[in-house]
């Protein structure tokens, strides 16, 4: 009987370890409070003002991601309070989509001018958050009700280093700092564009409706990347080309796409490509690396021999975009992607590339696989989001550039001004990414034209995939819509790059794994206090027997 109470004991002991095991293993902390829930902070406004006790609103969606939650922040004229429509939309919106959302509220109208009080207030409002709940520190936006988006704008300028995103509604004023949202784009419904620092969503939100779902859709199609991570992991800024179903282009025939996708906002860099190299060509039977990229306009080198190769890219070389990579290279850079990184195939996934060698047995019949999550745009993805105007479906509604314009691109070294690009030799050698950050496309890409030409899944005759864009040694004419050309899919070339795209589903292709807590049941790895607790129940165990 006293073994039977002594295991029991033991048992919930060990749930109780187990469950502390979880906590500890967390990567982040995390609150079991779920609705709404009033949180105090004590901020000073102004330099010379006594701290003074504020407040904000916060709510917590009843089912969040298994990762880290996305956080959005809501900014209104900071003087109303939350009123019940406005929580019902909050409380909908963070239901249907998991999103946790703050709502911070000021005593006093928001102060735009040279007082940074608010701007602190709304970073503590962030830090606060973070320190009670599991956030994804990629995925923190911001959007402005009626009256807040000369607030919005003024986080847009001083506190872009947290937010990924942020909308607004088109009407709203945003007082003296409209220049960190630059360019504002189009006011139709469904318009986008991306400013150098924040992406910014144009909507027709109205004061009882501040979130539509356009304006959703773009903030989550929009996490802050970086080109590499600290654990190695290639990311991307992804940006959403929407207008699903628009014509083609009356001048070429070229554009119609009738699904909205994900586009990166830069060509994949010499970094970024060195990160695949090191994964995925230890020996290289495949030829993912070209010995030219050590020299001229490449920018990767390659140490040790075969088995053991190592790559690394060339100091100051980092962020150019990569080049010397043939469209199986690229296809094989897509399928990795698919695949997680590290030790990702790049034989299938986005692509079924047949064979094992450098040039597929199906080469010229490869395609798209329906469940691609990271892939190479088609002509006509490509050609949309480097010409299309972002507003409308109809034929007529495209640039002849691909920076929004209809005048021939001015090629000049950077940083240069809107519709100048690396062409014509300008430079003599390709430039790093986003280095004219004023010449943006339609739906915010940079570097769309001049640099490098960018390969497109549209084979010509079989056997000859398309470029576009132009090149850093070439005219400024090849930067048109009207000019297409096609090279050998197995070529490798100085003026050849990439970018990739995705699909736009509400979660943009996953480059981080999620963090996983060790469970208590099944699978993981057990944790010191488990074994000690299995230790001292064998132990009693034994001498409970010896006793009998």
């Amino acid at each position: 009987m006293l073994s039977r109470i002594w295991l029991t004991a033991m048992f919930f002991m060990f749930a109780s370890v187990s469950q502390l095991s979880v906590a500890l293993d967390s990567p982040c902390n995390t609150s079991p409070t779920q609705g709404f829930e009033a949180r105090s902070l004590t901020v000073t406004k102004g330099a010379d003002a006594q701290p003074q006790n504020s407040y904000y609103q916060l709510y917590i969606p009843t089912e969040l991601p298994s990762g880290a939650a996305p956080l959005l922040v809501i900014v209104d004229d900071g003087v109303s309070a939350l009123s019940a429509s406005d929580a019902v939309h909050l409380e909908n919106v963070a239901e249907a989509r998991k999103y946790i959302i703050a709502y911070p509220q000021g005593h006093e109208a928001w102060d735009t001018g040279d007082n940074t009080a608010d701007v602190d207030y709304i970073r503590a409002v962030v830090a606060d958050v973070e320190s009670n709940h599991c956030i994804d520190k990629r995925r923190i936006y911001s959007a402005a009700y009626a009256g807040g988006g000369a607030m919005i704008a003024r986080l847009a300028c001083d506190a872009a280093d947290i937010f990924a995103a942020i909308t607004l509604p088109e009407s709203d004023s945003v007082g003296d700092y409209e220049h960190c949202l630059d360019p504002v784009g189009a006011v139709e419904e469904g318009a986008t564009a991306t400013p150098l620092v924040f992406s910014l969503a144009t909507s027709n939100s109205h004061e009882d409706e501040p979130l539509n779902a356009q304006a959703l859709d773009f903030m989550a199609a929009n996490p802050r990347a970086a080109s590499v991570t600290s654990s190695g992991l290639v990311e991307f800024e992804w940006l959403l080309v929407g207008n699903p179903g628009n014509a083609a282009d009356i001048s070429s025939g070229f554009g119609a796409v009738d699904h909205s996708f994900l586009i990166a906002k830069y060509e994949v860099t010499n970094a970024q490509y060195a990160q695949f190299l090191n994964a995925k060509a230890v020996s290289d039977p495949l030829n993912l690396y070209n010995i030219t990229m050590s020299a001229g306009a490449g920018g990767i080198s390659r140490s040790g021999v075969p088995g053991s190769y190592s790559y690394s890219p060339i100091p100051g070389r980092e962020n150019k975009p990569v080049n010397w990579v043939s469209y199986y290279d690229v296809l094989r850079f897509t399928n990795w992607m698919h695949n997680g990184q590290g030790d990702g195939d790049t034989e299938t996934g986005a692509y079924t590339l047949e064979g094992g060698l450098a040039v597929p047995f199906n080469a010229e019949t490869v395609q798209r696989n329906a469940d691609a999550r990271v892939f190479l745009p088609t002509e006509d993805e490509w050609y949309k989001s480097a010409y299309h105007n972002a507003k409308g479906l109809k034929e007529t509604d495209y640039f002849l550039y691909p920076f929004r314009s209809d005048e021939v691109t001015n090629c000049v070294p950077p940083p240069g001004g809107e519709n100048h690009a690396n062409c014509a030799r300008a430079v003599t050698d390709v430039v790093d990414k986003g280095s004219y950050p004023e010449s943006i496309g339609p739906y915010g890409t940079l570097d769309q034209g001049g640099n490098v030409w960018e390969w497109n899944v549209g084979l010509v005759a079989g056997v000859l995939p398309v470029m576009r864009g132009g090149g850093y040694y070439i005219g400024p004419d090849s930067l048109a819509s009207s000019w297409r050309d096609q090279w050998a899919a197995s070529g490798e070339f100085s003026f050849a790059g990439f970018r990739v795209a995705a699909p736009a589903t509400a979660d943009a292709p996953a480059t981080t794994p999620k963090p996983v807590a060790k469970s208590s049941s099944g699978g993981g790895s057990f944790s010191p206090l488990f074994l000690l607790m299995v230790s001292i129940l064998l132990v009693f165990s034994r001498r409970s027997a010896i006793a009998r």
